[in-house]
Order: C-alpha cells, then structure tokens, then sequence
C-alpha cells in the first residue's frame, strides 16, 4: 500500500459519492458533442470505482463489453493474480447503459476510459485522479488526497458500514478485498486511526 492510498479517504456515500455522481449527471444533460462524451466515459468510470471497488489498474482497462447486457464478472487482480466474483447493482447497469448509448463507440470493446489521442490505449492514471480531483473541488466536496483509490475506499467502507461494522463485517471486506489477512483490513480502512479521532470529539 502506497502512502498516498493510506492517506486518502472514502467518500461519504449518500452525502458525497452520490452527489458526485448526480451532479455529473447534470454536467453530461447540459453538455455536447465531445465534452458529454468526456463526462460520460468519466461518470461511468467513477460509478464503477464506487460501487465495486477495482483497483485503478482493474478500472482503466474495463471495457464497455464487460458491463452492457451483463449482471456479473469475473475480475482479474492484476496486484494479486487472483480473480473475485463481481455483481453489478441495479443503479450501476441503468448508469452504464445510458451512457454507453451516449458515448456510442466504434466497438463494445473499446476501453470505457480510451484515450482520446490514442485510440486502443487507457487514460493514465495521473490523468483520471487530476479529473476526479477538479470535480469534486467544482461541487466542493471535500476529502483528503482523492484519488482513483479514494472510489476503493468508498466501495469498502460502504460494505463495512452494511455489514455492521464489527469484527464479522471486517472478516468480509477483508475477504471481498483479497487481502492477507484482516489486521491489513484494519489498518487499510483506518478503523483504529478513527476510534481515537472520535474519543479525543466525543469527550465533553
């Protein structure tokens, strides 16, 4: 784990995540031409970040083939070499189909975030967290070091906080994330770092 992806935070899922996506949504009604396309590709992008947790390897190399007419996949962890049983929420199909009617590429096999200079090759990395970056500061939402990380962190905490948010809860995203072991779980989600945070606010 990189210092950046242990300093970077998830976003707040119906207060931050969702508003990002929503305000996109007005961005890509209002725009045209090759600006909607830009938005749609990124939106799509963002949406899969959030609601299944890739890494940022696995998200740039998603193809539009892999979600439209599909409910599941088989994901290959190129930082791992294993693979994780994929399911697709219903939000995130409606969002991925309307914008891939939007979007219209050439071919379904094309790389949902293809980069417009060259046909065939993903954005890179520093260009999609510079992206996600100016939008959430244009709909000021706030978060330490966003990143294409910040979308995986967001995607844990979320199946944290469903889950119940104790030790069985860590034992599952653990196991969902591939990781080692779940003290790496603990650490990665800063679940210690946050107790101490929310002793030192509580005290009256």
């Amino acid at each position: 784990m990189s210092a950046q992806q242990t300093a970077c935070s998830p976003l707040k899922w119906e207060e931050e995540f969702q508003k990002l996506l929503h305000e996109m949504s007005v961005m890509i009604h209002e725009a045209s031409g090759n600006r909607k396309v830009t938005l749609a590709r990124y939106q799509t992008a963002f949406a899969i970040g959030g609601y299944l947790g890739p890494r940022a390897k696995e998200l740039l190399h998603f193809t539009w083939f892999d979600f439209v007419g599909k409910t599941s996949k088989d994901l290959y962890e190129f930082k791992t070499e294993k693979s994780r049983k994929i399911f697709f929420n219903e939000k995130l199909i409606r969002l991925v189909n309307a914008n891939y009617q939007i979007v219209d590429p050439l071919n379904i096999h094309d790389f949902i975030l293809q980069s417009p200079s060259h046909p065939g090759k993903t954005i890179s990395t520093r260009a999609f967290n510079k992206t996600l970056k100016g939008l959430l500061e244009k709909f000021r939402i706030q978060t330490d070091n966003p990143s294409s990380h910040t979308l995986r962190k967001t995607f844990s905490f979320r199946i944290f906080k469903n889950q119940g948010a104790d030790e069985q809860a860590l034992i599952f995203v653990s196991e969902i994330l591939n990781h080692a072991s779940t003290q790496y779980t603990r650490k990665y989600l800063g679940i210690r770092k946050n107790q101490i945070k929310e002793a030192y606010i509580r005290i009256d």
